[in-house]
């Protein structure tokens, strides 16, 4: 684990705080569009220092300070909150959430393997303006047109285990033009 405040030397799954963060995406995307109506993240802070051979993982440390996983949670919230329905699709190499809200449509990405993976996406019909964000809320340069072409990261394959994590997602929210009154 590369957490400097909270080092453990030999972690079962060792997962970057950056694959941390990007599993909180993943994990809730996949959450509500499996049907959950809510997500928890399990464990809010971490409350003592842990005693030797047990790894921190609160979303906080000890000391209150966010680990990135916990910018991940609130950018989650925050760009996925009131959503009215939720789609998921998925190839052998990206799988996509989409998440309609009224005014907008959000997309979750990422690559699912160890391979990174360019992506076209149409933009969305009566799209005004569009923004794209990394995990930890950041916004990203996004091409101009009607096209996206997205590259996603690959996700890093663990010594002794599969892809735990997949690749850090992107996230495209899409702003909708209202829409037209009848008559």
């Amino acid at each position: 684990m590369d957490d400097l405040q909270s080092p453990w030397p030999e972690p079962r799954v060792a997962l970057t705080l950056q694959q941390q963060a990007d599993f909180i995406w993943q994990a809730v995307a996949l959450s509500f569009s499996s049907g959950a109506e809510r997500v928890s993240i399990y464990r809010l802070a971490d409350i003592l220092k842990p005693p030797a051979g047990h790894e921190p993982y609160g979303l906080f440390r000890v000391d209150g300070s966010p680990r990135p996983a916990a910018l991940a949670y609130q950018q989650a919230i925050r760009l996925l909150s009131g959503f009215t329905t939720v789609a998921q699709s998925r190839s052998a190499a990206v799988q996509v959430v989409v998440f309609n809200r009224p005014g907008s449509v959000t997309r979750v990405l990422w690559a699912r393997g160890g391979d990174a993976v360019t992506v076209r996406l149409r933009q969305t019909p009566g799209t005004q303006s569009a923004q794209l964000f990394n995990a930890l809320g950041e916004e990203q340069a996004l091409p101009a047109g009607r096209l996206y072409r997205l590259v996603l990261a690959p996700a890093s394959r663990e010594p002794h285990h599969q892809y735990a994590v997949g690749g850090t997602p992107l996230i495209l929210v899409e702003q909708l033009a209202p829409p037209r009154a009848a008559g």
